[in-house]
Formats: C-alpha cells, sequence, structure tokens
C-alpha cells in the first residue's frame, strides 16, 4: 500500500513538474508563422467616435460581431496629425484603471515634417494586451489631441509573434541580430545600440561610434556595426570599439557573420547597382580598409538586410515604389535559391536563430500601423 502511494505521488510530481516548466508558449520559445502565412484574418469597419463630458473620445463596440463574438485579439487605432511624427495618445485601461500610452510625441532631437499625416497604433506592437480596454458594455475611451481618431477590431493569426519595440521617443530602426539569447538593435535616430531581451525588454544600451548606424552581425562574442561613416566596427557587448575599418560603399545595409567571414549588403548606390561584399575581418582589422574576398550584385535593388542561416545568405530587398519586399536565399556565389514575398511594411534588417528568421520591420502591410516591431517567421 505504501509503495502505491510512493508510486502515484512520484507520477502526480513530475505531472506538475512538467506541466508547471512546459515553455511552449513563452516568447523564448514562441509559436511562430511560417513568413507565407495570413497575418491579419478578419478586420471589423472602423468606427468613429463620440466625444464624452470628461473630453475623451468614445468608441461603441456594441454591433460589432467579431467583439461580441469575442474573435477579436487586437486592435488599430488611427488619428490625424498635422505633422510626420505621433502625439501623445492615451487608451484607458479598464482592468488597471489607468490610462496607457499608446501614442508619443517626439522627444528632443527627432526631426518632424509638416505635412498631414494619418497615424497608426497596433495594440500589439505597443506591447498592449486588447481585451484590457474595452469596459464590459464594450466601450473604448481614448484621449489626446488629434483630429478624427478611428478604432477597429482584429483577429490576428494567434501564432504571430512580434517584440514590441517600447522606445517612447525613437521610432527609426536600422540593425538587427539574433546572439542565442537575445536580440541588438541600431537607431539612426538615437545613434545607440539596443540590447532586447525577447520580450522587448531593455537589457542594456550604449552610444554608436559614429552616426547612422546600420547592420550588426555577431560572431559569437562580439558585435560588428556597419554605419553611415562608410566604415565597420568591431565591439564588445559594452560598446567599447576593438577595431574599425573603411568600406567601398555610402550606403551599407545589412551584416551578417558567416563563419569567418563578415557579410555586407549594400542598400544604395551611387550607380544604381547594390551589391553583396564577403569580407575578410582580420586582414581588414589590420589594414584598416576592408579586404574584398568577394562580391556579387544583388537579385534586384537596394538590400536592408542580411543573415546567415548556416548554408545561404538571406537578403532582403526593400522595394522603395510598393510593398513587394522579398527576401531572397542566395548561395555564397550569388546563385538565387529561393524567394519569399515579406507580409510586411518597411523590412529592416533580418536575424537568424538556428531555427527560424527575425526580421525588423514595422507591422503588417494590410494595416496602417507604423509602430517598429520584431517579427519571427519560419521558411519553408
Amino acid at each position: 500500500m505504501n509503495l502505491r502511494f510512493i508510486l502515484m505521488g512520484t507520477i502526480i510530481f513530475f505531472f506538475l513538474f512538467y506541466a508547471c516548466t512546459d515553455d511552449s508558449s513563452s516568447p523564448y520559445n514562441p509559436q511562430t508563422i511560417y513568413i507565407d502565412e495570413p497575418i491579419v484574418l478578419e478586420v471589423s469597419a472602423f468606427l468613429s467616435a463620440s466625444v464624452n463630458w470628461q473630453g475623451d473620445f468614445v468608441f461603441d463596440f456594441n454591433g460589432v460581431i467579431l467583439v461580441q463574438t469575442d474573435a477579436y485579439n487586437d486592435f488599430e487605432l488611427t488619428y490625424w496629425t498635422s505633422s510626420s511624427c505621433d502625439e501623445d495618445v492615451w487608451v484607458y485601461n479598464f482592468r488597471k484603471r489607468r490610462w496607457d500610452q499608446i501614442g508619443f510625441s517626439p522627444g528632443p532631437g527627432i526631426m518632424c515634417f509638416t505635412v498631414i499625416t494619418e497615424q497608426g497604433h497596433l495594440f500589439s506592437a505597443r506591447g498592449l494586451e486588447a481585451k484590457d480596454y474595452l469596459e464590459e458594455d464594450l466601450e473604448m475611451r481614448v484621449k489626446g489631441s488629434v483630429s478624427g481618431p478611428k478604432v477597429r477590431a482584429l483577429k490576428i493569426n494567434p501564432d504571430y509573434f512580434i517584440v514590441p519595440i517600447r522606445l517612447e521617443n525613437v521610432r527609426s530602426f536600422n540593425g538587427l541580430v539574433h546572439d542565442g539569447e537575445s536580440l541588438w538593435i541600431s537607431s539612426n535616430s538615437s545613434d545607440r545600440i539596443y540590447n532586447l531581451s525577447l520580450e522587448g525588454k531593455i537589457i542594456k544600451e550604449f552610444e554608436a561610434l559614429a552616426g547612422y548606424p546600420f547592420g550588426l552581425a555577431f560572431d559569437g562574442q562580439d558585435l560588428w556595426l556597419a554605419d553611415g561613416s562608410d566604415r565597420i566596427f568591431k565591439m564588445d557587448q559594452e560598446g567599447d570599439v576593438l577595431c574599425q575599418f573603411t568600406v567601398p560603399t555610402d550606403y551599407p545595409g545589412g551584416l551578417t557573420w558567416e563563419n569567418d567571414k563578415l557579410w555586407l549588403s549594400e542598400y544604395e548606390h551611387m550607380y544604381g547597382i547594390s551589391q553583396l561584399f564577403g569580407i575578410d575581418p582580420y586582414a581588414s582589422c589590420s589594414a584598416g580598409f576592408a579586404v574584398i574576398t568577394d562580391t556579387f550584385d544583388t537579385p534586384e535593388g537596394g538590400s536592408t538586410g542580411l543573415a546567415w542561416d548556416g548554408e545561404y545568405l538571406l537578403v532582403v530587398i526593400k522595394n522603395p515604389y510598393s510593398e513587394a519586399h522579398k527576401l531572397y536565399k542566395i548561395k555564397t556565389s550569388g546563385e538565387v535559391i529561393q524567394s519569399y514575398d515579406i507580409p510586411v511594411k518597411f523590412p529592416k534588417d533580418i536575424a537568424w536563430d538556428g531555427e527560424a528568421v527575425w526580421l525588423l520591420n514595422y507591422g503588417p502591410k494590410d494595416l496602417i500601423n507604423h509602430d517598429p516591431v520584431i517579427t519571427r517567421f519560419k521558411l519553408r
């Protein structure tokens, strides 16, 4: 009898242990869609607001089927501004009884252009849980000095995984790399490098030595940065520069590490032909200029991102005239193996974590949202 109880207790212990430690839904082992799967599954019509006695904008979702059937999992808020930058906007969190900020006016040093602009914010891109913002009577409250606010409900693919970039007054980002445990991004609006957890929390940050940082690479220990001063820097993870050398392009794009070689992509070229460069990093550090080992043209247009998946180069091509952006899988000889349509807006740099790609971008291309996020996609 005692043995039976001991065995039953052991089974229950292991069941509870594995149930509690299962990380299948953890952001460190996220569910991830394939790059050709749909992201936005269903959207409601936009709702316009009434204004209550406090001056808040009120949105009534009664009659919106997506909300009434509890099939929604996100919202998109849009409004008009007289400049190219956001305004301070808050949405009321009914569960926590507080106002959460979703739009941020620009900080010092941020350049804004005087132009009528429609701004858009996806709640998930700001790290906001959609169902915290509807009261029991299905009303949402928003406040801010903006014109024509509208909100719509969305059903997003539940396996669509993003890392929100919650840097209030930093909007423009270029470089991205995965170091095996966390993400690193570069911003050309703050001229800083940020180390983010896979939940989007800032671990550390430091200033880039020269202005306008672009692509990032990781060699297993140190970081490499291509920037707008026509140089590549090798840095430790505290930002101290270990070496630097010049590169033969005025418009660097992505940067990646392949075994003992760097690859640099070109976003623009003065003669209209963008290239990929294979670089010997050790000889280049000694010489002070890039020692080029390989060169070939990109499949089409300029490249904003570059990664190495252990076998092929992954090259992001941003279409400057439409949202028909591409991801190419390429041999180091320049031969194209496969191409993918990129389902997001303004794709920037790309990283590889051993199983999937992480793409720096500004949200699904069929939405108005302009908030920066990092999305994880699997490739077939």
